[in-house]
């Protein structure tokens, strides 16, 4: 039996596809970002009640702390620029038509993909720097080098959700 294997009628479904795909990765890194604060939260009760009830602080506390922390900023970041969760001021880009709104976000977007590529590039170039300083915590001794690359990790999910969000707004702003 043969099958008929028809290609999709455009690439408006391989960009589409592509896009969801994106979506989901960026989804499951937010649910990381969420799971990383919830173990931030159960670290600060464990850490209360061992502190004030059995005088017996969790060991390293603050840099755990700052890891969850820094995890969960930099996992969720992405998925909220997808979503458009993040904040927004138009009072006076609101009032301009659509196709002068398009321009003004995808030249605003465009500046800031520069930043978040040159925050990609700093990042992981720290992150190789500590590697070989072999630099660590000061009490529990966890190598920092890890955590950079998470940060350029982020950073570089948010250049793709950024230019996800370029591709969507630059046919409004040619065609208007």
């Amino acid at each position: 039996m043969e099958r008929n294997h028809m290609p999709q009628d455009s690439s408006e479904g391989f960009a589409s596809r592509l896009e969801r795909r994106i979506t989901n990765v960026l989804r499951v890194c937010m649910y990381v970002g969420m799971g990383l604060v919830v173990a931030l939260m159960i670290l600060t009760v464990v850490n209360s009640v061992g502190r004030y009830g059995f005088d017996q602080p969790v060991l390293g506390v603050i840099e755990l702390s700052d890891f969850f922390l820094l995890g969960s900023a930099f996992l969720v970041g992405a998925y909220t620029m997808v979503v458009k969760s993040h904040v927004a001021i138009g009072i006076l880009v609101d009032r301009f038509p659509p196709r002068a709104q398009a321009v003004i976000d995808s030249l605003t977007l465009t500046f800031c993909l520069v930043a978040v590529i040159a925050a990609v590039w700093q990042s992981f170039a720290r992150g190789i720097f500590m590697m070989h300083q072999g630099q660590a915590t000061a009490i529990l001794h966890i190598p920092r080098f890890p955590f950079y690359y998470v940060v350029a990790f982020g950073w570089a999910l948010l250049a793709v959700a950024i230019i996800m969000r370029i591709a969507h707004l630059f046919p409004k702003a040619v065609k208007g």
